[in-house]
């Protein structure tokens, strides 16, 4: 599919170039797999760094690299330096990080690369999109420098190749043929000239043709009076314009983790701390206070009027709880509602609340009992003795069953025990939740891309 799609686009009709389209792990998806927005950021890890390079060189290669895969006009792809950041990259972080690794072959990452680029699918229904991507440099069994000689290898030639991968590309050609890839020899110059060969050479911090067409044929750029717009957007009036969920975007605007973004504005989950002039700068969880986006201060559980009162969630049905984009993310009974204003969105009975805070059904709190709901609720453990519970909460017999009750609470007579997730909360003393027989699947799939010296 992407062959086709480049000799609609490019004279060059020997093209060498796949992406995961190619691959027999993605038969039968629809469409590019690329970013849904071309803006796509990574940062450095200061973590690692080898003999012979400095921190400001890395950044310096990094920033050359971004630089070239950001040239070709034929391309909506973006890719820029985010910053610096500490710690090594963790699978499922939302954050692009490229990092030194100095115990690669602990890792089992194969020594004889240079570079190797972890990638992160998410998809549904045929269609798949990249995710996340974590870039790692092998400080173990390499010497580096920037511009590279005989002995050591170059850092932007490396930073390049794997930044191919985490855009989208494989390599043209395999040494053995695997994922489904011709075996190298076969394509000519085009394939060895390529930035995605799969053999090393510090000529890889610049692009060959192959390499820009396999580019824009992932982020092709509208022509004519649309001409192609990209895989998530629409022809409007002659202007492409981003389609964020259901949403068509106005033009210009992006599509955020919220739904559509002005230009310039936040497109993270949180945007928290970030710069701004007014709220629109600060998405649904967060106010623009003093320049600067701010979240409120209650916890989950309280009495809210919007998500940015809520120090770390969403207002749901007029109640701070856990933010959500899932119902995976809201545990076995909870569900992702949403929240006021209806851009953000919270988990209900989530099972995530500690204990003390205020709840309305077990299902709200990890332990699954929420004492007194009739009466503000508090999330609450059960107990065999008084030095089970708090110093200021008492060991009680409630309805049968021994928890820990704060000291707001008084017990009264009349009450009943019953389970949080059957009907309303009536006079219930207790709130139990049961765990649910059945699971929500998150359409989530990680796979992992080696990239660059194989021998």
């Amino acid at each position: 599919m992407c062959a086709l799609a480049s000799s609609l686009l490019f004279s060059n009709v020997a093209a060498a170039f796949r992406t995961a389209i190619d691959s027999p792990d993605f038969a039968g998806t629809q469409g590019a797999i690329a970013w849904e927005q071309p803006e796509i950021g990574f940062f450095l890890s200061r973590e690692g760094l080898p003999p012979g390079i400095s921190a400001a060189e890395t950044e310096q290669a990094l920033q050359a690299a971004l630089a070239t895969w950001s040239a070709p006009e034929c391309s909506r792809a973006r890719p820029f330096f985010a910053g610096w950041v500490t710690g090594l990259p963790a699978p499922s972080d939302a954050q692009n990080t490229i990092a030194w690794v100095q115990n690669w072959v602990d890792r089992s990452l194969n020594s004889a690369v240079p570079g190797h680029t972890d990638i992160l699918y998410e998809g549904n229904a045929g269609i798949w999109q990249i995710a996340e991507t974590d870039i790692y440099l092998n400080a173990e069994e390499f010497e580096w420098r920037a511009g590279g000689d005989d002995a050591r290898t170059d850092v932007q030639a490396v930073l390049t190749h794997e930044l191919g991968h985490a855009l989208g590309l494989l390599h043209p050609c395999e040494s053995d043929g695997s994922d489904g890839a011709p075996v190298c020899g076969q394509g000519g110059d085009v394939e060895a000239e390529a930035t995605m060969y799969p053999l090393y050479s510090p000529d890889q911090a610049s692009l060959a043709t192959d390499d820009v067409e396999g580019l824009c044929s992932l982020y092709p750029v509208a022509t004519d009076a649309c001409g192609e717009c990209g895989r998530f957007e629409t022809c409007i009036e002659g202007q492409c314009r981003v389609v964020c969920a259901e949403q068509v975007c106005d033009v210009g605007s992006l599509c955020g983790h919220w739904g559509c973004v002005p230009a310039g504005g936040c497109l993270e989950r949180s945007c928290e701390q970030q710069s701004c002039s007014d709220d629109s700068a600060c998405g649904p969880l967060a106010r623009c206070k003093s320049g600067v986006c701010k979240r409120g201060n209650l916890p989950w559980g309280d009495r809210c009027a919007s998500s940015p009162d809520c120090a770390n969630g969403a207002c749901v049905g007029g109640v701070c709880q856990p933010d959500c984009t899932l119902d995976a993310e809201c545990g076995f009974n909870g569900s992702c509602q949403l929240a006021t204003p209806a851009t953000a969105r919270g988990c209900v009975e989530s099972g995530r609340y500690p204990l003390s805070s205020m709840c309305s059904a077990g299902a709200d709190c990890q332990s699954g009992l929420c004492v007194f709901p009739e009466m503000g609720g508090s999330c609450t453990v059960a107990c065999g003795a008084q030095s089970d519970c708090s110093s200021s909460w008492t060991c009680e017999n409630v309805e049968g069953r021994s928890v820990c009750v704060p000291p707001r609470y008084h017990l009264s007579a009349g009450c009943t025990v019953r389970d949080g997730n059957s009907g309303g909360l009536g006079s219930a003393a207790i709130a139990l939740v049961l765990a649910s027989v059945w699971r929500r699947r998150k359409q989530r799939v990680a796979a992992r891309f080696c990239g660059s010296r194989v021998g």
